[in-house]
């Protein structure tokens, strides 16, 4: 009916598909949760938002070839041009909204995509 060779090709690809799925699935995981007494701060005298602690670094987070992936080359492009603006968005983001640096990244690289539409409530 079956030889071993078709069973093994269904195992791998559906072990593939399931993989890609899972992907997208919402779990809940310790990285998602952040304490507001740790957010990034505001530093009044260089004027500027620094990360209070390591995972709030940029290196925690995905970098430009996320942002082309995730959301289109105009993200992309900030990211490139306009890096330091990009980062402080990010952490301003992270510390008016307490959430961790992805969600952070791709609600900024959404609103940089298409910057009147990431608002718009449907009814």
């Amino acid at each position: 009916m079956f030889s071993s060779i078709n069973v093994t090709f269904i195992l791998v690809i559906s072990s593939f598909f399931l993989q890609i799925a899972e992907s997208f699935c919402n779990l809940p995981d310790a990285r998602r949760t952040t304490s507001l007494l740790m957010a990034p701060r505001f530093d009044r005298q260089t004027e500027r938002w620094e990360a209070s602690k390591p995972s709030e670094e940029a290196s925690e987070g995905y970098g430009p070839i996320g942002s082309l992936i995730r959301a289109g080359p105009l993200p992309f492009f900030q990211r490139i041009v306009n890096a330091d603006k990009y980062e402080q968005a990010v952490l301003k983001y992270m510390a008016n909204d307490g959430v961790d640096r992805m969600e952070a990244q791709g609600n900024m690289d959404a609103y940089f995509e298409n910057p009147n539409g990431m608002f718009i409530i449907f009814p």
